[in-house]
């Protein structure tokens, strides 16, 4: 026995249209010599959502599911009626186009909220727009850098057993740090983008003499700022903000104490060597 659950989210204008259709292809599907059973599922409290139940008798007989015409007219009906389903049947391609496409609206709207309150993105943890804090890596504009790492899907369970979806969004900035504070002041406060990378600086000295950027010191460590976002995908709220803020000089202060005194080595030092090495894993860690 293969046993199935799809959960599908449908568009409140498309309901009674998806339960038709759903019903009519679990009649005919419940005919299928491969198939056990075969259930439609609307949630009272959430008449927007279904489960279909689908019990196979073999693998093969999934495959063959697809391949029936009302199948195939049931997937072609409901296409559009239903928000984005994130699970193991979803065509990849589309997914990860969609989750391209929201991050490409995430990265615009944080430009525009932080316009719109008029703090350079502060209340995010962030630095989007602002002349200070120059440790912080410019782009070529002389704007802030900053990575928005994924808008992905997560699924939870509500506060009334209901399944919900919401989209994961962790945007990351980071900014060089110095054990010398002078030095670190002097960073923060030019007047112009430095280049903290031989890469960075190269690339620079190819342009124009006054967008040529001077070589800071290599960083003695990155602090990193930024916010995870819990966002409701049906209305675009913000559920939950995590925030570190960039700006924050107490807490790089503090890890600048940890990177000199209090980092031991761990057991990998043991193989690989405890020099300059974080003792913390970090997903897209890219110091140079």
């Amino acid at each position: 026995m293969v046993i199935g659950h799809v959960h599908v989210h449908v568009k409140p204008e498309s309901v009674e249209a998806f339960r038709e259709a759903s019903i009519e292809n679990a009649r005919l599907s419940n005919e299928e010599p491969g198939i056990a059973r075969f259930d439609v599922i609307q949630q009272v409290g959430d008449p927007t959502r279904f489960v279909l139940v689908e019990v196979y008798r073999s693998q093969e007989a999934t495959a063959a599911h697809k391949e029936t015409a009302h199948y195939q007219k049931w997937r072609d009906t409901v296409a559009e009626m239903s928000f984005t389903q994130w699970h193991l049947r979803a065509n990849r391609r589309a997914v990860f186009l969609e989750q391209q496409e929201n991050g490409r609206k995430a990265r615009n709207w944080l430009y525009y909220n932080a316009r719109d309150l008029g703090d350079g993105g502060e209340s995010l943890g962030l630095m989007i727009f602002g002349k200070r804090y120059h440790s912080i890596p410019r782009n070529q504009r002389n704007s802030p850098k900053f990575e928005l790492h994924s808008v992905r899907p997560c699924r939870r369970i509500g506060p009334d057993g209901q399944q919900r979806v919401d989209l994961i969004c962790d945007v990351i900035q980071k900014r060089a740090g110095y054990f010398d504070l002078d030095y670190q002041k002097q960073i923060d406060e030019a007047d112009k983008p430095w280049a903290f990378t031989d890469r960075e600086f190269r690339q620079y000295q190819e342009l124009e003499k006054e967008k040529r950027r001077e070589r800071a010191r290599t960083p003695d460590f990155w602090y990193r700022g930024g916010c995870t976002l819990v966002i409701d995908p049906e209305t675009g709220q913000i559920r939950y903000c995590i925030r570190k803020s960039i700006r924050n000089d107490d807490r790089m202060d503090a890890q600048r104490q940890f990177e000199r005194t209090g980092k031991l080595p761990s057991f990998s030092a043991t193989y690989f060597g405890s020099r300059e090495r974080s003792p913390f894993a970090a997903l897209h860690a890219d110091d140079e």
